[in-house]
């Protein structure tokens, strides 16, 4: 049985309902007509290639079509704009003797055409699919268990690879006995993990025999470059750590806390022959840096994993500040935020007291790669602070472009590659004169000195399966949808030149009714918002409707909390210059943009001011009533198609816990709706809940039977 779906255009005169559109549809051969397969009406004209095709089946007697004009296919002859653009689609499913199976498959494929899996299956028979692989020997799929309630489409995607994919590191580390402290034994990867860790503080090659970049030769005459292959009779400026870039879910955290804990049974072996310029006294304390809404959730593996009292910690942030120039026992573990180093580091090394006053034994980033643009005040005052090793944690590493390693290595002090110009003269440089397959292996070749990542594949967990669930509008909805669509076809046709910050504005209106059906705003909340010029509003509002929600001075996300607990009247601020700034940068900054910039004449700082909540996100039409029927669920119209679809996969799966993503917190407020009426429990995670919440979130999702589902934003559901 088979599907392909070609374009139809509709008479001049249609104005069909929704009722002759949903319903079967007949084809004339004589007329190359589409017709109602009830009323007779006519619904339009299929292109002269999809009715050659048309006649052909219908000429064969064994061969069955069921034919459906798509709810939203009928388009006016005359309507030009729209037929320029999107045609209408008729779907037909093909019913046949097994024995045509090759030759209709070999038809279609000489037509071009690719057939795709049914829906709306009339007759309950075996579904095979000519272009597509299947085993003559296994029983196929009945087309009845092809379908699925709310108009919902399935289908499998592939998962692409990250641009990380080729620099999985090869596990020839042995393992490394789980430290003393620790309650929790190590996995063998996180073994492997701390043995790396352990001869990167010598400054040791992880694998080979030599330091760093630099391997020692068989003769013993001196070292060797690994890459540029230059002889020294000693080894370059030692570099003490690296980055562990394994992927989520593989215990970075606990491995990172095992290197702590064994400081207690290792002392002293951060020295080797080739290290000078020790400090004055033995550093004994580690520094880690993260986003304060991470801070919780170290503190609870630290107090998990170790044996009580062990270990040592203090959080400096906020008003509550640890001077270690004056602390006589000072902790084993700091814990503090990006802003609050970038905050000290503007006051100068000189400042008692402050983080980078202070030489640590070590300094670990968790989240590094919010520290990729090497260039930002946060990005140098990490680089600042004085560390006998620096670590950087992050399962994504680089995310837009080779540099943002840059960022990485003036951190770890990575020379020489921490410097710009050779980065690129001998990194980017390799790019340019060598085939992809070769850079990367040269440069694979400089990272396993430095990074180990592992891919969840070494643990034994069941394959990862993608689908996308293509859900369809009820009739009511698609009005709204129609109606919408419309004017913002005419707009975008009218004004093909005008900016995409109005041409983002105008899409997410339809983005709006998609996610939110019938309770999309009626209109845009931007355009309701009178305080700030046109252009600077439209342009802030595409940037958060694309995701770009970061701050432009710590580049975490401007959506959550403010970073000091401080009572703000906004969690967003703007710039005239259309920067994004969070709460908590805002607050340091004084309430000014961090340097002069060119979008005042006098060459100022621009004031930060609050973002409108308007602005940062839609607001659901209200309804009525807002204790809605546990039994009224699958019908109430205050939860669009899309949200009752995602409700029935929750109840679909009912042994099974679900993360439910979004970017708008308005579409997470919908599916709490849903959630509810099917009394259905679950928490929720936004830029509303204070850190140390999240973990209890993450806790009753992880414990409680009665907890099915967490709601995250995109925003705090990547971070940590």
């Amino acid at each position: 049985m088979l599907r392909n779906d070609c374009p139809v255009v509709a008479p001049p005169d249609s104005a069909a309902p929704h009722s002759f559109i949903l319903d079967r549809v007949a084809f004339s051969h004589d007329h190359n007509e589409l017709h109602h397969a009830v009323t007779g009406r006519p619904l339009g004209k299929p292109d002269e290639h999809t009715s050659e095709i048309l006649k052909r089946l219908f000429a064969d007697p064994e061969l069955e079509s069921q034919l459906t004009l798509r709810k939203d296919a009928l388009i006016p002859d005359n309507h030009t704009k729209l037929k320029r653009g999107v045609g209408g689609y008729l779907s037909i499913i093909i019913y046949g003797p097994r024995s045509y199976l090759a030759s209709v498959g070999d038809f279609m494929t000489q037509c071009g055409r690719y057939l795709e899996d049914p829906i709306g299956c009339d007759r309950n028979v075996p579904y095979l699919n000519p272009q597509c692989l299947f085993s003559m020997h296994e029983n196929p799929p009945m087309t009845f268990d092809l379908s699925n309630p709310f108009n919902v489409e399935e289908e499998n995607t592939t998962h692409h690879p990250n641009i990380l994919a080729g620099f999985e590191t090869i596990d020839t580390l042995f393992e490394t006995l789980t430290p003393d402290l620790l309650r929790t034994t190590l996995k063998p990867h996180q073994q492997r993990a701390l043995t790396f860790f352990l001869r990167r503080e010598q400054g040791q090659h992880p694998h080979e025999d030599g330091f760093g970049l630099w391997l020692r030769q068989a003769d013993g005459s001196g070292f060797r470059n690994m890459i540029t292959s230059e002889h020294r009779p000693n080894p370059g400026p030692a570099c003490r750590g690296g980055l562990l870039a394994d992927e989520m879910g593989l215990g970075k955290t606990l491995s990172m806390i095992a290197l702590i804990a064994s400081d207690h049974s290792n002392v002293g072996r951060y020295q080797n022959s080739f290290v000078t310029g020790r400090p004055r006294r033995e550093p004994c304390s580690t520094l880690v840096v993260m986003p304060k809404s991470i801070i919780p959730v170290w503190i609870f593996q630290l107090e998990n994993h170790v044996h009580g009292g062990k270990l040592t910690y203090f959080v400096h942030h906020g008003k509550t500040r640890l001077d270690l120039s004056k602390s006589k026992n000072p902790p084993d573990v700091v814990f503090t935020t990006y802003e609050t180093v970038e905050y000290e580091g503007r006051r100068g090394k000189s400042s008692q007291g402050t983080l980078s006053a202070h030489y640590w034994k070590r300094v670990i980033l968790d989240e590094a790669h919010i520290i990729r643009n090497q260039s930002t005040s946060t990005a140098r005052a990490v680089a600042g602070l004085q560390a006998w090793a620096r670590w950087s944690i992050s399962g994504t590493p680089v995310q837009n472009r080779l540099t943002d390693f840059l960022g990485l290595f003036k951190f770890l002090r990575f020379a020489p590659y921490n410097d710009p110009k050779v980065f690129d003269d001998e990194i980017s440089q390799l790019w340019r004169e060598n085939s992809a397959e070769d850079a990367t292996e040269i440069f694979k070749k400089l990272l396993s000195s430095i990074m180990i990542r592992r891919t969840k594949a070494i643990l034994d967990l069941p394959a990862r399966n993608d689908k996308v669930l293509w859900v369809s509008f009820d009739v009511q909805e698609e009005e709204h949808y129609r109606s919408v669509e419309q004017p913002v076809i005419e707009s975008l046709e009218q004004s093909p030149g005008e900016s995409w910050p109005n041409a983002i504005q105008q899409i997410n209106k339809l983005r709006l009714i998609c996610n939110l059906g019938l309770h999309a705003p009626q209109r845009s909340k931007l355009e309701q918002v009178t305080a700030l010029d046109g252009s600077l509003q439209s342009t802030l509002f595409a940037r958060l409707s694309l995701g770009e929600d970061l701050c432009a001075q710590c580049l975490g996300p401007s959506l959550a909390n403010d970073e000091l607990g401080a009572t703000m009247s906004s969690n967003t601020y703007y710039s005239a210059c259309s920067f994004i700034y969070c709460a908590a940068c805002t607050q340091l900054l004084g309430f000014r943009s961090p340097s002069p910039c060119g979008c005042t004449s006098e060459k100022m700082p621009c004031p930060l001011l609050p973002l409108p909540s308007s602005i940062r996100t839609p607001q659901l039409t209200p309804t009525r009533d807002h204790t809605p029927s546990a039994s009224s669920i699958g019908n109430d119209i205050r939860v669009s198609s899309k949200v009752r679809a995602l409700i029935q996969q929750i109840k679909d799966f009912p042994a099974e816990k679900h993360v439910a993503f979004s970017f708008w917190t308005t579409s997470l407020d919908m599916v709490e709706r849903g959630l509810s009426a099917e009394h259905i429990g679950f928490v929720r995670i936004d830029g509303s809940v204070a850190p140390k919440n999240r973990v209890a979130a993450v806790e009753q999702l992880r414990n409680n039977p009665n907890i099915r589902v967490i709601l995250l934003t995109i925003a705090c559901g990547a971070c940590g």
